[in-house]
């Protein structure tokens, strides 16, 4: 079964002021309940038998669209469709109260709610708002018990990083992290904390063997020791759907590769360039000799405001990927000394654990220079 992604942007208007939010350019409109629909039929019978279709209702902040979400849930849920199909949403979760969130409650078998939380009260009050005190943490987690919680470390909690993931696992979630898009992320400062919180981070996995380790510390050291093994050029693998399996609808129905992409993230001038980017086939510029390029998380949505072009990743976040590298390396070396004691190794196979440990010798020799992470901090 193949899973295709389809944001719908139901509305643009938010009740927060994020310190990192990428959608520079949003106001209060939001999509007519009929072209919804209409992109909903459309998806359905664009789509092959073997799909599972994801209707990803997209913000600003979805639940000021509630209504209009609401409507087109219900008549959705109400005709046939030939896919499976789930709808799903991103949420700051401060609005999910009294009717809104008894429906959802409801409906959580074929809706599901993301939240974007930064962790520790102090973190997420930095980053977005002051608004911790009115999420309701045990609703998200006994509602969508496998759904990840989304953060976002910004340049004001990066030294904070590890007692956040900490904290949030320790509530009970699964989380996604990631340093935030379009902030400074200039010096050696930033850089030397986020190495000591790195190194505290996986102090604490090795520490709690029965815990998936999370994306910052468990980077696919496995597929670069492949290309070793096999003696294969560095080449980038597509690292999302975006253009291929994901598609985005702006307000008025204009399609985009994704969310990165809408009017409201990222003004671009001239619509037909779209046309002429292969979303499917990227090249990377001046990364081909990095030993991160099979595995690195580029934006390509991120790459073209920047730089105006897909292909071509911003630097600001380069030394940052090599120390969750490098991090990623010294955990995992660690862990495969007695695979079967972790809950993130005791199912590889021999082939990945070797290609594994080639991935480890490598990335520790290219990148030890930017710090000694094996050091408690």
């Amino acid at each position: 079964m193949k899973r295709k992604v389809i944001q719908i942007t139901i509305t643009e208007a938010c009740n927060l002021n994020c310190i990192y939010c990428y959608e520079k350019n949003k106001d209060f409109r939001k999509m007519e309940i009929s072209l919804a629909k209409s992109i909903i039929k459309d998806s359905f019978s664009q789509s092959d038998s073997n799909d599972i279709l994801e209707f990803d209702f997209h913000g600003g902040e979805i639940a000021l669209a509630f209504t209009e979400i609401k409507t087109i849930c219900e008549w959705a849920w109400g005709e046939k469709w030939n896919n499976e199909y789930i709808f799903h949403a991103t949420t700051n979760g401060t609005l999910i109260h009294g009717e809104i969130k008894q429906w959802f409650a409801i409906n959580s078998h074929r809706f599901s709610l993301g939240l974007s939380l930064d962790c520790t009260e102090e973190m997420h009050n930095i980053n977005r708002s002051n608004s911790y005190s009115l999420i309701d943490l045990d609703f998200f987690r006994k509602s969508w018990p496998n759904q990840t919680v989304k953060m976002t470390i910004s340049p004001k909690t990066i030294s904070m990083a590890d007692k956040g993931i900490i904290d949030i696992v320790n509530k009970g979630f699964k989380l996604t992290a990631n340093l935030a898009y379009g902030q400074i992320w200039d010096g050696i400062d930033l850089r030397n904390q986020y190495r000591k919180a790195l190194s505290r981070l996986v102090d604490f996995y090795l520490e709690n063997p029965h815990l998936e380790v999370c994306n910052l510390v468990s980077l696919n050291l496995s597929t670069i020791g492949k290309n070793i093994l096999l003696n294969r050029p560095r080449i980038h693998n597509k690292w999302c759907g975006a253009g291929q399996d994901m598609k985005c609808y702006s307000i008025d129905g204009t399609v985009y590769p994704c969310q990165m992409f809408n009017p409201s993230s990222n003004k671009i001038q001239d619509l037909n360039i779209l046309n002429k980017i292969d979303i499917v086939n990227i090249p990377v510029e001046d990364c081909d000799s990095c030993a991160l390029l099979p595995s690195c998380p580029s934006c390509y949505g991120y790459n073209f405001i920047i730089n105006g072009k897909i292909s071509k990743s911003p630097d600001e976040l380069c030394d940052f990927r090599k120390l969750e590298a490098l991090a990623s390396s010294f955990l995992f070396g660690k862990m495969l000394q007695t695979p079967s004691k972790y809950m993130s190794t005791k199912n590889m196979n021999e082939a990945q654990i070797a290609c594994t440990i080639l991935g480890i010798d490598f990335i520790q020799k290219e990148f030890g220079k930017l710090g000694n992470i094996y050091q408690k901090a």
